[in-house]
């Protein structure tokens, strides 16, 4: 069972001590926004425990700070959750609720959506709380992570009809780079700036190295969720996950793909600790300040956290756990109302 499979991953998992509260607020939030309106859908979303893979993210974070990219998580899950399966009969307003998150995040904080559904409206308010005491800079990279991961999941859709209708898969470095934004991690590791109350320089947050560091630790948490999600996304014929795309491309079997990719995987965190090892030299070579290099410092000691967390939470969560002998052995899409 692909949920279950161990992974070769050299790094601890802290949870952060709020993690009860965390779920408390979260869930509150989402009935307050008419995101949860029956005891079944809270079921269901209470079974994928969003606030444990958070709390794993941010072990440091004050549960107000966490509060903020858990309620955004949340907001994903549900939309994501509604992508899934037959999506087609409902891609019209899939895609117009998704068009108007991403025109919320390039939208000056505080204003009304424009299109007035509980998701658009949960998301407004979760963003103005994450662009608090932040800078317009942080805000408009953040925004652009955000819009790459929403419009990467229309995009999931269409690779679905290719490959019903002709069979199609993407290229594996193709879907390498696609897979850096359907998995959202870009647009939370931003969040490391937030809940920690400081912002890394342009020079830094642009430079090559990070943005190399920033790739190795979103290709591990992706391919992990692709190992753990594996048995899920084939019952619902979904070929948006690396496996099957490295099974087509190197003709073998499901398990040597399972095998190889969990390999990739331990190579990528290994590449991250030798690009770790230069961050020092970073810190010369542009003369930071001494708070400034904490920031760096801080940023890239929480990074592989993202991997860690990802990787305890998938072997727990029921949302890649089948139901034996159900109708739906994952369950139907969360029942929420879009409209």
């Amino acid at each position: 069972m692909p949920q279950d499979r161990v992974i070769d991953i050299p790094l601890q998992s802290v949870i952060n001590p709020s993690v009860e509260e965390l779920r408390t607020r979260n869930l509150s939030w989402l009935r307050t926004h008419k995101l949860i309106t029956s005891d079944h859908a809270e079921q269901v979303y209470n079974s994928w425990d969003v606030p444990q893979a958070m709390s794993r993210f941010f072990p440091r974070a004050t549960v107000s700070d966490l509060a903020v990219p858990t309620d955004l998580m949340s907001v994903m899950a549900v939309l994501d959750d509604q992508f899934s399966g037959p999506a087609s009969e409902r891609i019209g307003l899939l895609t117009a609720a998704t068009e108007e998150l991403i025109a919320i995040t390039h939208r000056p904080p505080g204003q009304e959506p424009a299109l007035g559904l509980p998701v658009t409206q949960a998301w407004a308010d979760a963003w103005g709380r994450a662009c608090a005491n932040m800078s317009d800079t942080w805000r408009q990279h953040t925004a652009r992570n955000v819009k790459n991961f929403l419009a990467s999941q229309i995009q999931e859709v269409r690779n679905q009809a290719a490959h019903s209708n002709a069979g199609r898969l993407p290229a594996l470095e193709d879907f390498i780079m696609f897979r850096r934004e359907t998995v959202a991690m870009r647009c939370f590791i931003d969040f490391i700036e937030r809940c920690g109350h400081f912002e890394l320089p342009r020079q830094v947050r642009d430079h090559p190295l990070l943005r190399t560091m920033n790739d190795a630790a979103v290709d591990a948490t992706a391919w992990t969720n692709d190992v753990q999600s594996l048995d899920r996304e084939a019952f619902h014929r979904d070929p948006n996950n690396i496996i099957f795309i490295f099974q087509q491309e190197r003709g073998c079997s499901l398990e040597d793909a399972v095998n190889s990719v969990c390999i990739m995987i331990t190579e990528r965190i290994a590449t991250y600790a030798k690009l770790r090892l230069q961050v020092n030299g970073l810190i010369q070579s542009l003369d930071l300040s001494p708070a400034e290099a904490a920031d760096l410092r801080r940023y890239t000691e929480d990074m592989p956290l993202f991997i860690s967390g990802n990787y305890a939470w998938g072997r727990t969560t029921a949302r890649y756990r089948a139901t034996p002998g159900a109708p739906a052995p994952y369950g139907d899409p969360l029942p929420v109302s879009l409209e």
